[in-house]
């Protein structure tokens, strides 16, 4: 019978890591309700299970937040694995630029930062917007001659969706459900996004020939 083999040592490095994170999430979130004088399952449970709101309350909003956690991974996991394959290319370290992207994006849209925190601290809206609109510009700035050969077009898809997300947020559309509008556009631009983060990750990986 083949004796089983020890795990090696990056293996307890990665154990020690996870464990440490989680510790350091779940101690701080008891810190955090003790400081305050509020029960811990204000920040674990589910904001459904301590309402009587109906089930399927917010289903949309927590389809866009799977779908910001999908993208950020596919880019940062494809950009990653394509350096660890010696495969360096201008189009890894663009998946890794966007990933870290959506995942701020997806943090910002599931805990609210610029609309709770923001009000909380007193920063203006603007200032986000301001801040994503220049890391989206760096973005191009950097990698304009490789995003001519990526599937640009479900890009451009994907900001037109924010764009007009954001528009609604800011100026507001008359005649129409502003929540339908501004909530609807945003789950069209992350599910276009989320495709072109799989294509991309495809053609970086060069399981996927074809580009535009």
């Amino acid at each position: 019978m083949k004796p089983i083999e020890l795990p090696s040592r990056r293996t307890y490095i990665w154990v020690l890591g996870v464990a440490a994170f989680c510790a350091l999430a779940v101690g701080g979130t008891f810190l955090i309700a003790e400081v305050n004088d509020l029960s811990a399952g204000t920040f674990t449970r589910d904001p459904l299970a301590i309402s009587s709101l109906p089930w399927y309350t917010g289903y949309l909003s927590q389809l866009t937040a799977m779908c910001w956690a999908g993208t950020s991974s596919i880019a940062l996991f494809a950009g990653t694995v394509s350096k660890r394959l010696g495969r360096v290319s201008p189009s890894s370290d663009l998946l890794i630029y966007l990933g870290a992207f959506a995942l701020l994006m997806g943090l910002d849209d599931v805990l609210m930062l610029h609309e709770g925190l923001a009000k909380t601290v007193g920063i203006p809206e603007e200032v986000f917007y301001l801040t994503y609109a220049g890391l989206s510009a760096g973005c191009w700035w950097l990698y304009r001659g490789v995003l001519e050969h990526t599937p640009y077009l479900l890009l451009l898809v994907t900001l037109a969706c924010f764009a007009l997300s954001v528009l609604d947020d800011v100026v507001g559309v008359p005649l129409v459900d502003p929540f339908l509008f501004e909530d609807g556009f945003k789950f069209m631009g992350v599910i276009s996004w989320l495709a072109y983060h799989y294509r991309l990750g495809l053609l970086c990986l060069r399981i996927d020939p074809a580009t535009t």
